[in-house]
């Protein structure tokens, strides 16, 4: 992946830990959602990989699980907008990076305790996703 050297614009701390979720183009998607896995997460977006790619400012609706202990929800809508896409050519993937844009403060609140939680882990050692853990093909 390449190494941003400009600006850092993201407003809350990113965590890189796998958090799964769904997710559908919301304006031209009618066969449901498709299952991906994200690579990071943070309080205002994500980093996701799928195997199709969506051009920028592209509205997302996305289903995301927080793994937290006594969370009412297992998962979580949330719309958001595509502000990045990487294309992986050796892996046949896409990194999607979305900016959240609606959720409920409950969802946010639980975000950033899950994110606040898993810093500290980040900070200690780098989790990366292991073998089983990448998008799932939807061929």
């Amino acid at each position: 992946m390449e190494k941003y050297n400009g600006v850092e614009r993201r407003r809350s701390r990113r965590v890189q830990y796998p958090v799964e979720l769904w997710y559908k183009d919301r304006n031209k998607d009618t066969q449901g959602f498709k299952h991906a896995y994200g690579t990071d997460i943070s309080e205002h977006g994500l980093l996701f990989e799928t195997y199709e790619g969506f051009p920028s400012c592209t509205i997302l609706e996305l289903i995301v699980e927080v793994p937290l202990e006594n969370a009412e929800k297992d998962g979580f809508n949330i719309i958001a907008e595509v502000v990045r896409l990487v294309e992986l050519k050796r892996q046949w993937l896409y990194h999607i990076g979305v900016s959240f844009c609606k959720m409920d403060d409950d969802c946010r609140s639980l975000i950033k305790k899950y994110t606040v939680g898993k810093s500290s882990e980040s900070l200690s050692r780098r989790i990366s996703l292991s073998p089983k853990k990448t998008a799932v093909n939807p061929a």
